[in-house]
């Protein structure tokens, strides 16, 4: 009996591996509630990813405002003083034509929330190195690493629906990067209302897009991968609970405002490979890895792609794409494969990527 309980616990520990949820990790709109999708993901080793919000260092504001601060009892607020490069649009550039980065900071900043996490620092990053004016928020209001003048620090907390439409009002995109934490939240109240209550920001702020970093085997409890990962505060169930909320938030919505629901793959701290290798599907056949640098220039290149407005997606590089039964122990091992052609969506820019994708009304 002994020997059988070993064995099933090892097969639910190698089916973890399946999945891209942080477990302990503090890191939107069809016509219809669009039927549940998986990403078919796996991560890199069974161990839980922890990318908690913790660091101390306070990043100085770039921009002269009034930035608000979480006091007890309310959203306090504190001046700024370091000022805004203003010239951007002046001296800065001289006579010539506006820059990506300054067209980006007219259409409005990218918020990243749970930006300390290894994902949400990856997101930081990504739109710091395209151009954009970033809003970085942890539940404390401090980052540690990030000194750019485009890049503010402000504090909000997504279970406190007060602090999000400060951060969130104005943006062009949104990035939720935030996830269940020892110190941040239980799975309910992070990846589930806590999820729900930024989609309502937004939609009452008139954020373009919506991005949800999620994980794949969501939709389904009967899976190996589910049953395991569930186990840690109930996360599965709180996740798919929040994406269904989202969906129907977003069901009546009009115009350009949606949500995009990226799934990756297994979670790797290697370096970015780009666009070119990584492979997107919509249906849960197929899943493999991914950096987490990768994933952030997806999510970022997702906030102005039409086609991305109401889907939801996987992602993985191609040359580790296996069969969502058999990606576990591939993933372990980091095995390689043969490429499969005329197989998921590819694409050379995070555009030409992106370009195919289906919203989830239409799956």
């Amino acid at each position: 009996a002994l020997l059988v309980l070993a064995v099933t616990f090892a097969g639910l520990l190698v089916a973890a591996v399946c999945c891209c949820v942080p477990v302990a990790t503090f890191a939107g709109q069809p016509r219809q509630t669009a039927r549940r999708l998986v990403g078919p993901t796996a991560v890199a080793t069974a161990r839980p990813s922890v990318a908690g919000d913790d660091s101390s260092a306070l990043t100085e504001y770039p921009w002269s405002a009034e930035v608000p601060t979480l006091e007890s009892g309310g959203l306090g607020r504190r001046s700024a003083t370091a000022g805004l490069g203003v010239a951007a649009f002046g001296g800065a550039f001289g006579s010539a034509a506006l820059t990506i980065a300054a067209v980006a900071a007219v259409a409005g900043p990218v918020v990243v929330l749970g930006a300390g996490g290894k994902t949400g620092r990856q997101c930081v990053k990504a739109a710091l190195d395209s151009g954009e004016q970033v809003i970085a928020t942890t539940r404390t209001g401090a980052l540690d690493g990030f000194s750019s003048p485009n890049c503010r620090i402000l504090p909000a907390d997504v279970t406190r629906p007060e602090t999000l439409q400060p951060v969130v009002e104005g943006a062009r995109g949104v990035i939720f990067a935030a996830s269940q934490s020892k110190g941040g939240g239980t799975a309910k109240a992070v990846d589930n209302q806590g999820l729900v209550n930024t989609a309502e920001a937004c939609i009452k702020a008139g954020v373009k897009r919506l991005v949800v970093v999620s994980s794949g085997a969501v939709s389904r409890p009967d899976s190996s991968v589910f049953q395991f990962l569930n186990l840690f505060g109930n996360i599965m169930a709180e996740k798919i609970a929040g994406e269904d909320r989202v969906r129907a938030l977003y069901a009546n919505s009009v115009g350009d405002m949606g949500y995009t629901i990226v799934r990756p793959g297994g979670l790797t701290e290697d370096p970015g490979r780009g666009p070119q290798s990584v492979e997107l599907g919509q249906g849960d056949a197929y899943s493999g890895r991914i950096s987490r640098a990768d994933v952030a220039g997806l999510c970022l290149a997702a906030i102005d792609a039409p086609t991305a407005r109401n889907a939801t997606f996987e992602c993985f590089y191609a040359d580790t794409a296996k069969p969502l039964e058999a990606v576990g122990l591939s993933n372990i091992f980091k095995q390689t494969v043969t490429e499969r052609s005329g197989c998921g969506l590819r694409g050379n820019t995070w555009q030409d990527l992106l370009a195919s994708v289906r919203a989830d009304s239409m799956l």
